[in-house]
């Protein structure tokens, strides 16, 4: 069964649920002044994990029955954003880092060793996690020249190793 919605200037007028409609329903509702629409929401795709899709904008699509148009109204199924994540471990940001920018992780061991702050190297050294918002991270991130969401690329890749 499927759900249409009868319009006139864009207000709904009447919802029903049928298994289809004919030409000549919509050319009658055409004549009226209406526009015929069927909504149209489809099924999570089955092969992915709940929390990876979201219902995206609603889009109207005109669609041609014979000679007569209709409006499928739907709302698909997007990809959901995958959050940055607010830690990983050392060695899944070392990883990540190394992937996407071959030859960045020296610098960065360069920079904590250079610094003057002994209590940098060694919380860089001995840290069990890697945090987004750690200030010597945006610190570093910011010497090196790196955007935002390029450090976000990292944790987001890091939480994957």
């Amino acid at each position: 069964m499927r759900t249409y919605i009868i319009e006139n200037n864009g207000e709904e007028i009447r919802r029903f649920t049928q298994e289809s409609i004919t030409e000549k329903f919509i050319r009658d509702q055409r004549v009226k002044g209406r526009t015929v629409v069927e909504l149209s929401f489809p099924a999570k795709p089955a092969d992915t994990e709940d929390n990876t899709w979201e219902r995206g904008d609603l889009t109207d699509t005109p669609t041609s029955l014979g000679d007569e148009t209709y409006i499928v109204r739907e709302r698909p199924w997007v990809s959901a954003p995958f959050p940055v994540p607010q830690e990983v471990t050392p060695r899944q940001f070392q990883l990540a880092t190394e992937i996407l920018f071959p030859g960045l992780l020296v610098t960065i061991e360069a920079a904590v060793d250079a610094h003057p702050d002994p209590l940098v190297k060694i919380s860089w050294n001995k840290a069990l996690g890697v945090k987004r918002n750690d200030p010597t991270l945006e610190a570093m991130r910011v010497q090196l020249g790196k955007t935002s969401e390029e450090v976000d690329s990292i944790f987001k890749l890091g939480a994957t190793l």
